[in-house]
């Protein structure tokens, strides 16, 4: 009987130097704030734009909520795994079903330039 082992199960693993296509299950759009002007040079509203559609494998990693100024304000850290790409900063934002992970900081796999994972944050006041 043959079987596979532990690390082929766990979501975004690289096996045999390959990333696996199966545990990149989650369709996550990549969004940069743009601002720009009007006609008249004026400052425009801040919009975030889509840059990139991609695959990737969402692990939340922890979450906690506290009380501030009379509100409960939730926070969490999550990792989300893509294929490897050089366009993704600090400040981006990523999109998974609706909900909003904003990008810490790209972690480049630069050894064998198979993936990256972002390190983010989630925030249930933010948008």
């Amino acid at each position: 009987m043959r079987g596979t082992p532990k690390a082929h199960a766990k979501a975004g693993r690289v096996v045999a130097g390959h990333l696996r296509a199966g545990t990149l299950n989650r369709r996550v759009s990549l969004q940069r704030c743009t601002a720009g002007k009007d006609a008249l040079g004026q400052p425009t509203a801040t919009e975030w734009v889509e840059y990139a559609s991609v695959w990737g494998a969402v692990l939340q990693l922890n979450g906690k909520e506290h009380l501030g100024a009379g509100e409960i304000t939730g926070m969490g850290s999550a990792s989300i795994r893509i294929r490897f790409r050089q366009d993704v900063q600090s400040g981006d934002r990523a999109v998974c079903q609706g909900q909003v992970f904003h990008v810490s900081y790209p972690l480049v796999n630069v050894s064998s330039r198979e993936y990256v994972d972002l390190v983010c944050t989630e925030n249930s006041n933010q948008t």
